[in-house]
Order: C-alpha cells, then structure tokens, then sequence
C-alpha cells in the first residue's frame, strides 16, 4: 500500500518548506542574538548555571533519552515482526523509515558528524559565561573538537517520536499522539540543555528541524516507492523466519550497546585546602582543559575546590582525581591530576574555587590548564 492519492502532498515540497522555515528561523536567532540573550537568563557570575543540577531539568538529563531509545528499540522490532508476517508486510517500510531515522539522525548525523566536526562551543564553554573559548554563532564551524554544542543530541531522541506520524494514514491516533509527545519531550530536553549551559537555542532548534526533515526525506525514498518494483514473497519459510529473528537480536544488542550503555556520566571531586597566612597567590594546576571555572567568595571558614566532570561513559568506566600541593616561600602550588579509564564521550570539566569572604582582598588565584602529565 503505498500514498499515490491525487490529493497528496509530496514529501519533496514539505522538505523545502521546513528547510526555508529553519533557515529563516535561524537568521532571527542569530540577527537578535537570541541564543546568548536565552543563555543570560540561566547564568550568574557568582553562581554558575544555577537550575543546572535542581530537578526535572537534571533528571531530564540523566534520564530523558530512555523513551527515545526504547521507541527505536520497538520500531526494530516492528520491522522485523512485519516483515516476517505477510498480514502485517504493508508496515514494514513505515517501520523501517524510524528505525533509518533513529539511526541516521540521532546516531551518525547529530553524534556522530555534526558534534565532533561542527564543533561549536557549548555556553558554559565561552567566555562570557565562565568558559575559555570564544562564543560562535550556529553557522560559525569551530576547531574540530573543540565544542559539542550543534546541535543538541539529547533533544534529537525527544523530537523522535514525531516519527510516527509516518503512520498517519494507517492510524491518525498513533501519529498525532507520537507527534505530540515528540514536540513536548522535545521542547523540554530543549529547555534542560539551556539551564544547564549544555545548548543554545539555535542548537535545540536544529535539533528539531533535522529529525523533523530527515524522516520526510525517507518517507519519499522508501514509502512512496511502487511496492511493483520490488515485490515481496507471501510468506516466508520457517528457517527464514528463525534467521530473520537472529538477525533481529543480533541488531538488538548493537543498539543497546550502543545507546544503553553509552550512559550519563557526573563525578564531583571536592579538595578541602589548607592556605596558610603568608600566602598571597594560589595556583591551581590541572593536567586537562577546563571548559569553565569560577572562584566564589562565601561566607565560608576552609576553602575548597571542586572538579566536576560530566558527559557520557560507557560502564566500568573510571574518572579519579589525584592531588599534590607545593609551597613556594607566599605562592601556594596545587597540581590536580585527572586520570581516566575506559570510554568516555562528550566529557568536559568545570572548576569551581570556594574561598572565605576574608580573603577576596589578599590572595590572587590563576588556573593553568592542560599541563603535560608527570611522571
């Protein structure tokens, strides 16, 4: 069964038309500087992005991608199911069109090209909230990896359910529903990536605009092509059926691997630090780039400093802190070390200084970065 009515409207024209849309959309954001006027509202100087860790927005973060994921899981299994059984064939081009586009969009577009070679500074990454590089606007392509921030991958696997409107002519309930969803966890992972410094509003938007463009494309590719051309067998034999069903599992565990167990990964590491009177200048070493840092002056008795990095890590994967202090007649020396195994994706470090109000007038702090390790 395919869509050939007269009165249907080719995919190709939706494509330009949402195409033209997220290019003139973008042109505002960049025109009104939406993306760091949004950012603005997120950020204190004194503070950092204080709704970063305060809920839903963090358990969006931790959590909001498992529906995605579970949807791409479920849609492989639809098409394996309907094309093992002939009274269900006609589905299966429907189902492959969202599992394409799970893997295509999400997967190898957003994570796996766009991110690493896009490579735009996230806003906790630039310099006027807190960061080292200098801020880059969507169209502006950085350093090759240097900045994930375009678009947003989180976003992607929430705007994913508007998918199911691929199904809109078999059942209306399931593709306005799924498209309903999708625009709602979409705008909300959307939102808990811009609290937290991760996104801008421009990336979150491409978010939406690439898997709102990409299953279109598919439906013409795949959907509308005459189901003469490549006729199908009626049914299939029991021996083809099992290694269909192999086949299904063997798909399965490549994509839990790669998605169950690429996890959220968060590790504080807090030093308590001893600074003696006579010390008039600290220096903090750290072996690895700091995307942000920040020293707070609170009304605290012992100073500390806290490393935080957070990405993704595969699990067993380990992330400690070593540290080494060194006093120089008034300079107080502390090498911090960060030592990693396993896989890690997307992970970046912020520094934080918390010092007593006392001595906001008489130490001097400088951060040195990406020191080579020693041995």
């Amino acid at each position: 069964m395919t869509d050939q009515s007269p009165n249907f409207v080719k995919p190709w024209f939706l494509v330009l038309g949402a195409a033209a849309l997220l290019l003139i959309l973008t042109g505002i954001i960049i025109a009104l500087d939406l993306d760091r006027r949004i950012a603005t509202r997120f950020y204190d100087p004194s503070l950092g992005w204080v709704l970063a860790d305060k809920q839903p927005w963090s358990w969006l973060y931790h959590y909001g991608t498992i529906p995605g994921i579970v949807l791409s899981l479920a849609a492989l299994a639809g098409w394996f199911w309907s094309y093992a059984y002939s009274r269900k064939r006609a589905l299966h081009r429907y189902f492959l069109v969202i599992v394409l586009t799970a893997i295509l969009g999400p997967g190898v577009l957003v994570n796996g090209v766009l991110k690493n070679y896009w490579s735009r500074p996230r806003p906790r990454e630039v310099q006027e909230f807190g960061g080292a590089w200098n801020y880059r606007h969507a169209y502006q392509p950085g350093v090759p990896g240097k900045g994930e921030s375009f678009p947003c991958g989180h976003c992607t696997t929430g705007f994913l359910f508007c998918v199911l409107m691929v199904f809109r002519r078999h059942n209306r309930w399931l593709a306005y529903s799924g498209a309903a969803v999708g625009i709602s966890l979409g705008t909300l992972l959307s939102i808990a990536r811009m609290v937290q410094g991760a996104h801008y509003l421009s990336d979150t938007l491409w978010s939406m605009g690439i898997v709102l463009i990409l299953p279109l494309v598919l439906y013409g590719l795949i959907c509308q092509k005459p189901a003469q051309s490549a006729p199908l067998p009626k049914k299939l034999s029991r021996n083809k059926k099992i290694l269909l069903w192999l086949a299904f599992a063997f798909c399965l565990i490549l994509m839990m691997g790669s998605f169950l167990l690429h996890r959220p990964f968060y590790k504080d590491h807090v030093t308590r630090v001893n600074i003696p009177a006579q010390i008039s200048r600290v220096v903090l070493q750290v072996n690895t780039e700091v995307q942000a840092s920040t020293v707070r002056f609170l009304n605290i008795d012992t100073p500390r400093v806290v490393v935080t990095g957070r990405g993704f890590a595969w699990i067993g994967a380990k992330h400690k802190l070593r540290r080494h202090r060194e006093r120089q007649e008034t300079k107080l020396v502390l090498n911090f070390k960060i030592e990693k195994s396993g896989y890690f994706s997307e992970l970046t470090h912020e520094l934080v200084i918390e010092m007593p109000e006392d001595l906001q007038d008489s130490v001097d702090f400088e951060i040195v970065e990406a020191l080579k390790d020693r041995k």
